[in-house]
């Protein structure tokens, strides 16, 4: 897998975040990857306004992972208290499941887990990290 560039999302991230965890979770674009509910459910994941009450949340951050510019997966790190976070909605493009990509995000949201240096770090220096420790 080429670069992959991962940053917080932004409110400004929604329209383009919401489209692609519809596409990952519900509806026949689902069915291009491994890990859908397509079959399961049939309404939305999630909705703009929910992603933009997270993204607004000082104990969350959504992780956003670009490749050449483009928005090809995030995840949820939510702090919960106690030292512990919460990780979720663990997305990748359908078309690039299965290509290492939800590793990287995972090893993304570990390390803003425990350091919160995604959430800080410029994005190439992000990039360049998970990538060494995917």
């Amino acid at each position: 897998m080429s670069d992959i560039a991962f940053r917080a999302a932004i409110l400004d991230d929604v329209a383009a975040l919401h489209p692609l965890i519809e596409r990952a979770y519900r509806g026949e674009t689902a069915k291009a990857g491994w890990t859908h509910e397509a079959d399961l459910l049939f309404d939305t994941r999630t909705s703009a306004e929910e992603l933009s009450a997270l993204i607004a949340d000082p104990d969350r951050v959504i992780l956003l992972a670009h490749r050449n510019g483009a928005l090809v997966g995030c995840v949820q790190v939510a702090r919960v208290g106690d030292g512990r976070t919460y990780l979720g909605m663990l997305t990748v493009e359908p078309i690039l499941q299965a290509s290492g990509l939800g590793r990287r995000l995972l090893a993304a949201a570990e390390s803003e887990a425990v350091t919160g240096t995604v959430r800080t770090a410029p994005a190439k220096a992000t990039a360049k990290k998970a990538k060494t420790s995917a």
